[in-house]
């Protein structure tokens, strides 16, 4: 039987060798071959593609093994790139990936976790025991990717921003599409082919600026009134990093429905 694969992301910015080094060989020696990267916090270099790129690719791992201190855990900037990295690698590996957040120090079980890993596997200390607990959830079968409403990835390069893309399933249409931040700038956005920016576009009753009240949060809000179908998305360019993202199907349609996220 081949060795199932482990990717381990390591979030500690001040990683301490020694720990790394026994957590690697550790995880070795449990029977798994081991890959990956410390983390990188630069949100503005978006430095979250760094691990977000190779996990897209089915073949790299079987597991993603998120490693950290619950302070990491409750960073913002690691929050803010896990999500993204998160809805990047749903977006496009197109098979599941089994995710587990490990703390090298106190528990995860009250810590709150951004929307898309808050349902999660969760290990705490002792580091030994990762290993076992890691082959037995590779074992297991994987669970189908979930079946959401929505399509949702982000498009980000260090010079050309990060874009959030949505849009409906394969068996739907939208009759207009809003997406809205809670923080940062809305810049600018299009309608085009799924997972390629748009170089131009016909926006129909494009508005910038609408002001949205969702769950006692206020959402600065553009939207568009082009129909999207399962091979168009829209397309919006995001300044900063805001805590929280509600989108969905623009709210003149009939029976219109919303999404909120957490990102931070």
């Amino acid at each position: 039987m081949a060795r199932k694969r482990v990717w381990l992301t390591w979030l500690p910015d001040d990683p301490e060798a020694a720990v790394l080094k026994e957590t690697v060989q550790m995880l070795s020696r449990s029977g798994l071959d081991v890959d990956g990267s410390p983390w990188d916090r630069d949100l503005k270099q978006v430095g979250w593609l760094q691990t977000a790129q190779p996990l897209t690719d089915a073949d790299k791992a079987d597991v993603w093994l998120i490693a950290g201190r619950v302070a990491d855990f409750l960073a913002s900037e690691v929050r803010y790139g896990l999500s993204l990295a998160t809805a990047t690698i749903r977006a496009k590996r197109g098979a599941p990936l089994k995710t587990i957040v490990a703390s090298l120090d106190d528990p995860l079980d009250d810590v709150a976790l951004p929307s898309l890993i808050d349902g999660v596997k969760r290990f705490g200390p002792p580091i030994a025991a990762w290993g076992p607990k890691t082959i037995a959830e590779a074992m297991k079968p994987a669970a189908p990717l979930p079946k959401l409403p929505y399509r949702l990835s982000v498009i980000a390069h260090a010079s050309l921003g990060q874009w959030f893309e949505i849009g409906p399933q394969d068996d739907q249409s939208w009759k207009g599409v809003l997406l809205g931040i809670d923080d940062g700038e809305i810049t600018h956005h299009g309608v085009g082919p799924s997972a390629v920016l748009p170089d131009h576009c016909t926006l129909e009753y494009p508005s910038q600026g609408l002001k949205v009240e969702a769950a006692e949060k206020t959402f600065t809000c553009w939207s568009v009134k082009n129909e999207l179908t399962a091979g168009t998305s829209y397309f919006v360019r995001v300044l900063g990093s805001p805590a929280h993202l509600l989108f969905g199907e623009h709210p003149d349609a009939d029976e219109a429905d919303m999404w909120m996220l957490d990102l931070i």
